[in-house]
């Protein structure tokens, strides 16, 4: 009951966000950040509870995963929405969530090897790993948003489009942050996934599909971050790899999955 009343809070704020996109109304545009912060809220406490019910920690299931991602996904839209007010990102990443929503219902039942997770590492590897995932997904998201911007100011068509999302600066600053939130975020789930492979499955963890496409998805971001900090990129070239990234994060899940169910 509460997760549908959480997915039906992210659906509503997604539709009061829309509206204001044509209308420009103030109320709407209130009433839909208010909604997205209930929803927030909402997901962790079905977490939570769901947590409390089951007594011990929400992993075994893929409905367990995909709730953890939409609680992730709309923490990172509240995050940037806090440090830079740019509240018509919610329409990019609010389908992610209610898709991830939607996803939850159909596959509660699709059960993860149980005996990989009664371990305290899970309480540390699974958070990280989804939060950075979300984040990177964030950054991809913010690289498409800037060839939409860039063609609209190219083609000098100054509609909503490119009066309601953010100015390309602003989007170039925008997946910097996510970037490099999910770069950080990402590190330590790989760190505690390598600790935890090690001490309960003996190393045969490392040669998993899990952990290299893991490690190839890091190594792209990592690259990303370095060129960044050494020679710099053009915000062009770092929401192109943001993108890359992510194709290489799905490719990740699918690993995931076949790790997991078979």
């Amino acid at each position: 009951m509460l997760y549908s009343l959480t997915l039906f809070a992210y659906l509503s704020s997604f539709l009061l966000i829309l509206l204001h996109f044509f209308h420009n109304s103030r109320k709407l545009y209130i009433f839909s950040q208010i909604s997205m912060f209930i929803s927030v809220m909402l997901n962790f406490l079905t977490i939570i509870l769901r947590w409390v019910s089951l007594k011990q920690f929400p992993a075994s299931t893929l409905f367990d995963i995909l709730s953890m991602t939409m609680f992730f996904l709309g923490t990172g839209y509240v995050i940037l929405f806090v440090k830079y007010k740019r509240p018509f990102l919610s329409l990019l990443i609010l389908p992610f969530i209610i898709a991830a929503g939607v996803g939850g219902f159909l596959s509660e039942n699709i059960v993860y090897k149980k005996q990989h997770l009664s371990t305290f590492w899970i309480y540390i590897h699974l958070p990280l790993t989804i939060g950075g995932t979300a984040f990177f997904l964030i950054s991809a998201l913010c690289g498409i948003l800037y060839f939409m911007q860039e063609r609209q100011l190219k083609n000098k068509n100054f509609g909503l489009i490119f009066k309601n999302f953010p100015p390309l600066e602003t989007i170039n600053n925008l997946n910097n942050f996510s970037i490099f939130t999910g770069f950080v975020l990402f590190s330590g789930g790989i760190i505690s996934g390598i600790i935890w492979g090690l001490i309960e499955w003996n190393g045969t963890l490392i040669l998993s599909s899990k952990l290299i496409f893991s490690f190839i998805t890091w190594i792209i971001f990592f690259i990303i971050i370095i060129i960044k900090k050494i020679r710099g990129l053009t915000p062009k070239q770092a929401a192109s790899l943001s993108i890359i990234g992510i194709i290489l994060i799905l490719l990740t899940y699918h690993g995931v999955a076949n790790f997991l169910l078979r």
